[in-house]
């Protein structure tokens, strides 16, 4: 149950920075200074940049309770906001 819970709340979390950096610009602001064309296609991908952005947000969570089961939820969740945002 705790992967579960984790899913739908980083789900929505992820999904929530998304929109908001595709409302404010960020986002493509981003991707228009990309040092290379591998982080800017990774940048303009759905599932890649909610995989990043989840991993960024798991970490104090990562590091506040040490289960190793965390670790798989990027991918889970990036999967999820992946079929959201298309």
């Amino acid at each position: 149950m705790f992967i579960i819970e984790n899913v739908v709340f980083y789900g929505l979390l992820t999904w929530s920075i998304i929109n908001l950096f595709e409302k404010w610009g960020i986002r493509d602001e981003l991707s228009g200074r990309a040092p290379n064309e591998i982080i800017q296609r990774a940048i303009e991908c759905n599932f890649c940049f909610a995989h990043h952005i989840t991993a960024i947000c798991i970490i104090p969570e990562l590091i506040g309770c040490f289960d190793y089961r965390l670790l798989f939820l990027p991918l889970f969740v990036a999967t999820t906001v992946n079929k959201c945002l298309n």
